[in-house]
C-alpha cells in the first residue's frame, strides 16, 4: 500500500506545479500594493506628512543644537554618534521621495481632462521633492540623487534594484536644483482651467489648494538655498537672490508653509509624541538655550509656552 501512495502523490505534485508557467511568480504578494491602483493625491499627502514629521521629529538634530538635554541617556547629550540622522537618510527617501516619485508617475500615466491642473500638481510635486534633497545634501554632503535636470548627474537613488546607488557632488545637486526650482515655478499657474481643484485639493495640506501660496513658498525656498550657498560660492548666492522679487516671497508666519496637525493619534504632532504622549520625563531644556532665553537683554516672553517650572518653582536647564 504504502508504495502506491507514494507515486500517487508525486503525480498530484507534478500536475500542481505544472500549472505555474514561472515559479518566480509564486514570490509576487498579491495583496500588495500595484502601481497605478492609487491615485496621485494620496501618495503627495503621505510625502509631505512624513517629511513635516522629519523636520519636527529629529531629536538628535534638537539635542545637538541645545535646544534639549537629556537626563537619564547621554551618548547624544554627549556626541557619542552612532548612526547620527539615519533615520532621517532613510525617512526621506524610503517615505518621501519613494512616494513622491509615485504620485508623480501616476499623473503622468494618466492625464486630466485639465492640463494646467496637472501642471500645477507636478509642479507641486517638483518643489517638495527639491526642498527634501536640499535638506539631505545640507545634512550629509554628497547623496543619492534622481530626477536631474542635468543629464550628468549619474545616480538613480529611488531605483529599489540598485542596492549601491552612486553619490553625486553635492554641489552639482545643489546647482541642479535650482534648475528644477525654477522651472516649477513657472509652471505655476493660479488661473489655471480647472474643474474644481486648481491643484491637489483636499490631498494639499499645506496650503490647501493655494497656487499662490506655492509660489512663495517656493520662491523662498530658492532664498534659502542661495544664502545657503553663499559662502562656497558667493557670485553665484548673489545673482540668484537679485533674480529674486522680494514681492513673492513669504510676507508674515500666515504664509508659512505649516501643517495643521490633528488632536488624536495617528496625525498628531510628534514633538507632542516625544514628550508627552510617550510619558518620557527625560529630556529637558539645556542650560544653554536657558541662559540665552533667560539673559537680561532677552527676556524671552516664550519660556512659559516652551518649558514647565522644576521643583523649585523656577525655569532652569539641563547641561
Amino acid at each position: 500500500m504504502r508504495k502506491l501512495i507514494k507515486p500517487f502523490y508525486a503525480v498530484l505534485l507534478l500536475i500542481a506545479t505544472s500549472c505555474v508557467d514561472d515559479l518566480t511568480s509564486l514570490n509576487v504578494n498579491p495583496k500588495a500594493y500595484q502601481s497605478g491602483t492609487v491615485p496621485a493625491g494620496p501618495f503627495f499627502s503621505n510625502a509631505t506628512r512624513n517629511l513635516t514629521n522629519q523636520m519636527l521629529d529629529g531629536f538628535n538634530f534638537k539635542i545637538w543644537s541645545q535646544q534639549f538635554a537629556e537626563t537619564t541617556y547621554f551618548t547624544t547629550s554627549n556626541y557619542t554618534l552612532t548612526d547620527p540622522g539615519n533615520g532621517f537618510w532613510v525617512s526621506l527617501y524610503r517615505d518621501v521621495l519613494v512616494d513622491y516619485k509615485e504620485a508623480k508617475a501616476i499623473l503622468l500615466k494618466n492625464p486630466s481632462l485639465y492640463p494646467g491642473v496637472d501642471n500645477n500638481k507636478l509642479a507641486m510635486i517638483e518643489i517638495m521633492e527639491v526642498y527634501t534633497y536640499s535638506l539631505l545634501v545640507t545634512t550629509f554632503g554628497d547623496v543619492p540623487y534622481s530626477g536631474a535636470a542635468n543629464a550628468s548627474l549619474k545616480s538613480e537613488a529611488l531605483d529599489p534594484d540598485n542596492t549601491t546607488p552612486a553619490y553625486d557632488k553635492g554641489k552639482d545637486i545643489y546647482d541642479d536644483l535650482f534648475v528644477r526650482l525654477d522651472a516649477a515655478i513657472a509652471k505655476l499657474n493660479p488661473n489655471a482651467p480647472n474643474g474644481g481643484s486648481i491643484g491637489f485639493g483636499d490631498a494639499d495640506i499645506i496650503y490647501h489648494d493655494d497656487i499662490n501660496g506655492w509660489k512663495k513658498f517656493a520662491t523662498s525656498l530658492k532664498l534659502r538655498m542661495a544664502l545657503t550657498i553663499a559662502d562656497s560660492d558667493p557670485t553665484k548666492a548673489a545673482a540668484l537672490v537679485a533674480s529674486i522679487n522680494a514681492a513673492n516671497l513669504i510676507q508674515s508666519t500666515d504664509e508659512n508653509a505649516a501643517l495643521q496637525y490633528l488632536p488624536v493619534t495617528p496625525n498628531t504632532n510628534p514633538v507632542w509624541v516625544w514628550l508627552v504622549q510617550s510619558g518620557r520625563e527625560d529630556y529637558v531644556a539645556s542650560n544653554t538655550m536657558m541662559d540665552m532665553m533667560q539673559a537680561p537683554a532677552q527676556d524671552d516672553p516664550r519660556i512659559p509656552l516652551y518649558y514647565t517650572k522644576d521643583k523649585a518653582g523656577a525655569y532652569s536647564g539641563g547641561k
